[in-house]
């Protein structure tokens, strides 16, 4: 029986799914309490400002919302980039092909490096 041993994007995003905790989200949003805060600050004054309860100054408003979608589109890319970046460095370091045979496992390494544990 022979295997491959590189890593594909879907599955690194199904073991990511499986070792995400219930309690991701409400910890990361409760370690970040005084951006939430801001977002939300924000958020009131805005929809404050459309009902009109008050009269913000909407060119500093729209900056504020420009700077806070910068910012999620900027920590989006970079996620991303470092997740590629990531998936090609455990794939540069797998082995390339694991058979099962009757003696044991045997591997074939990137750069032609080779590998045999019997079984015991």
């Amino acid at each position: 029986m022979q295997f491959t041993g590189k890593v594909t994007e879907a599955d690194l995003k199904d073991v990511r799914k499986m070792t995400l905790s219930k309690m991701y989200w409400p910890k990361l949003i409760l370690a970040n309490w005084y951006g939430t805060a801001l977002l939300l600050m924000v958020l009131w004054a805005t929809i404050a400002g459309f009902l009109g309860q008050i009269k913000p100054n909407w060119r500093a408003v729209a900056i504020i919302w420009a700077v806070v979608v910068g910012i999620v589109l900027w920590a989006v890319y970079s996620t991303k980039r470092a997740q590629a970046r990531e998936l090609t460095q455990l794939n540069a370091t797998l082995a390339d092909n694991i058979s099962l045979t009757n003696d044991g496992v045997k591997w074939d390494g990137p750069n032609g490096a080779t590998g045999f544990l019997p079984w015991r």
